[in-house]
């Protein structure tokens, strides 16, 4: 008789002949000095998942989808930047000009749909990563050679993936403004805080909200950052 393979998907509640298969894996296994001499150990359930072909190619594509909007975006900004480099204008025009055109391109939605990441609009011999700050005057001459480099992106940041960037390019003591939903503005509150960050304002009104904060001088040492490994490890003993 041909054995055919059951998921723990294919199982309902009640009484059933069928048999599933399943490994179980212990990572280790020692005695807690704390708890009496008490064994303790890790155990994972392996389970297959009974995902049909047409479950998956629906999740690709939402995925697929998402990309290519987001790339047909950027490829209509850059031709419409092309079109409005000249000599003489302001590398700040450059930027604010390619950002707009993004925002409205994409339908900006907080962290949902927008600009990827800061415009880099580097001259010469700066390689990369060069923005011109509000009220530089700085122009493009005949002879420059311009990178500029930018992104677009729906569906594809994470609050902590943006906080990283955030604090990877802000200086201490600036500041930084998001617009979202209270929920998200929650969730930024309390990774600020725990930077040790100055949360200057947050509004809210019909649902959204706004929060300010100020990038502070506090950087972990090294006492700080084995005391909180060690609580992290306590917590899960």
């Amino acid at each position: 008789m041909a054995m055919t393979k059951v998921f723990f998907s294919d199982l309902k509640s009640g009484r059933c002949s069928s048999v599933v298969e399943a490994r179980l894996l212990r990572f280790w296994e020692a005695k807690n000095v704390k708890r009496g001499g008490e064994l303790m150990w890790m155990d994972l359930l392996m389970v297959d998942v009974n995902m049909k072909k047409r479950d998956l190619e629906r999740l690709e594509k939402l995925i697929y989808n998402s990309v290519r909007q987001a790339a047909e975006v950027h490829r209509q900004v850059r031709k419409y930047v092309r079109s409005i480099v000249k000599t003489g204008i302001l590398m700040t025009d450059i930027c604010e000009t390619l950002e707009d055109t993004v925002r409205k391109l994409i339908s900006e939605n907080g962290l949902k749909a927008g600009i990827a990441f800061p415009t880099g609009c580097s001259v010469n011999w700066v390689a990369a990563h060069w923005t011109p700050n509000s009220g530089d005057n700085t122009v493009l001459q005949y002879d420059d050679v311009m990178k500029v480099d930018f992104g677009t992106h729906i569906d594809a940041l994470s609050h902590i993936g943006v906080m990283a960037e955030v604090d990877r390019i802000l200086r201490p003591q600036e500041t930084f403004i998001v617009s979202d939903d209270m929920e998200k503005i929650g969730e930024i509150e309390k990774m600020v805080e725990s930077l040790k960050w100055n949360v200057r304002m947050t509004r809210s009104r019909y649902g959204g909200g706004v929060i300010s904060v100020q990038k502070s001088w506090w950087r972990p040492t090294e006492v700080e950052t084995i005391t909180s490994a060690i609580a992290s490890e306590r917590e899960l003993v």
